[in-house]
């Protein structure tokens, strides 16, 4: 009887570590599951971060194509303006009188401003 309650005793201790161990296994595997699923949720969030900073970065370059567009066409567009008017100043002999006039007077000034360099220079110099 004693032996059949030691038997007993033994065989639920034995059940009972199963158990346990099987719920340990149980468990790791859970935990190297989560770990995994959160690997991935943190690979997720980045891969969703650098499309969003792609996205961002086509949507701003496209936007900037089209401003740069738009600006280059109404640059042209002012250019060819001034020089229609540049046309009409030319073919004016009163406007292209002072037009030479003052590209002599700039030319003028230009050169006698380099003189008057060239003479400090000399005055500091002795």
């Amino acid at each position: 009887m004693l032996t059949q309650k030691l038997g007993r005793a033994e065989k639920e201790r034995v059940e009972y570590f199963d158990k346990f161990r099987e719920s340990e296994n149980r468990y790791s595997e859970e935990c190297r599951r989560s770990r995994k699923l959160l690997n991935e949720v943190e690979c997720m969030k980045r891969r969703l971060v650098m499309e969003q900073k792609k996205s961002f970065n086509n949507a701003s370059s496209k936007a900037l194509q089209s401003s740069k567009k738009i600006l280059s066409e109404k640059i042209a567009a002012f250019n060819e303006k001034i020089a229609n008017i540049n046309q009409i100043d030319a073919d004016d002999p009163n406007i292209s009188g002072i037009q030479s006039s003052f590209a002599i007077s700039n030319c003028s000034l230009a050169s006698s401003g380099q003189s008057l360099r060239e003479e400090k220079i000399t005055n500091v110099a002795t």
